[in-house]
C-alpha cells in the first residue's frame, strides 16, 4: 500500500501538467475588441476587400498571403462576401499597367472595386523562437474593418488577437510544416472574425 501511495504522489504532478496542456482552447478568449460601436450594423457591409496583410514585425517571416486567404475564408463563414483575391490582384495589375507601371498599392484606394468595406490586417508580433523546438508560435494580429466610403473616418470595427499557439501535441495531424502553419493562420483568422458581428442577410441584399 505504501508503494502504491508513493507512486500516486509521483504521478500527480505529471497528470496535472498533462491535463493542463490538453485543455481545449475557448474561442474568443485570445481576442480583445478594440472598437465596436455599432458601425457594422449601421453600415451593413456585404462585399469586402481583404487588403494585403501588413507585416509590421520588421522580420518578414510571417506567411502574409496564407493569412490573407484565411481571413477571406473566415469572412465567408460570417456570411460576408469577400472579393476574390485573384480578382483584386488582376484588376489592380490592369490599372497599374495603364498608369505607366505605377505600383499596385498606389493604384488602389477604398471603393475602387465597388466594395462596401475593407478589412485591414496588421501583424504586430510573429515570434517563431520556439517553433522548431516546441512548435510554439507567439502571435499578435490586429484586424480593422474600414468603411470604403469614408476610409479616414472612424473604423467600423477592430480587434486584436494575442496568444502563444502551442501546436506540439497536435502537429502530427498535419503532413507538412506548411500545412501546420496554414492551420495556425486559419485559427487566428477564425477567432478574430468570430468576435465580429456576423452579417444578417436582408431581402435584396
Amino acid at each position: 500500500m505504501r508503494n502504491l501511495a508513493s507512486i500516486s504522489i509521483l504521478l500527480v504532478p505529471f497528470l496535472a501538467l498533462s491535463s493542463c496542456r490538453s485543455l481545449p482552447d475557448v474561442p474568443g478568449t485570445s481576442v480583445r475588441v478594440l472598437y465596436s460601436e455599432g458601425g457594422m450594423s449601421t453600415k451593413s457591409p456585404v462585399d469586402i476587400v481583404v487588403a494585403p496583410v501588413r507585416d509590421e514585425t520588421g522580420e518578414s517571416t510571417a506567411p502574409c498571403d496564407t493569412l490573407r486567404a484565411a481571413f477571406a475564408d473566415a469572412l465567408v463563414r460570417r456570411r460576408y462576401s469577400p472579393l476574390s483575391i485573384e480578382y483584386i490582384s488582376s484588376t489592380l495589375e490592369a490599372e497599374a499597367a495603364g498608369s505607366a507601371g505605377a505600383p499596385i498599392p498606389a493604384s488602389y484606394h477604398p471603393g475602387t472595386l465597388g466594395e462596401d468595406a475593407v478589412l485591414r490586417v496588421a501583424i504586430k508580433t510573429w515570434d517563431m523562437t520556439n517553433w522548431q523546438s516546441q512548435r510554439q508560435l507567439g502571435v499578435c494580429v490586429d484586424a480593422w474593418m474600414i468603411d470604403s466610403i469614408d476610409p479616414l473616418g472612424t473604423e467600423l470595427w477592430g480587434a486584436r488577437y494575442e496568444k502563444t499557439l502551442d501546436m506540439e501535441l497536435t502537429q502530427n495531424r498535419y503532413p507538412t510544416e506548411s500545412v501546420l502553419m496554414g492551420y495556425c493562420c486559419e485559427k487566428i483568422a477564425a477567432e478574430l472574425m468570430d468576435c465580429m458581428p456576423a452579417r444578417t442577410p436582408r431581402p435584396g441584399l
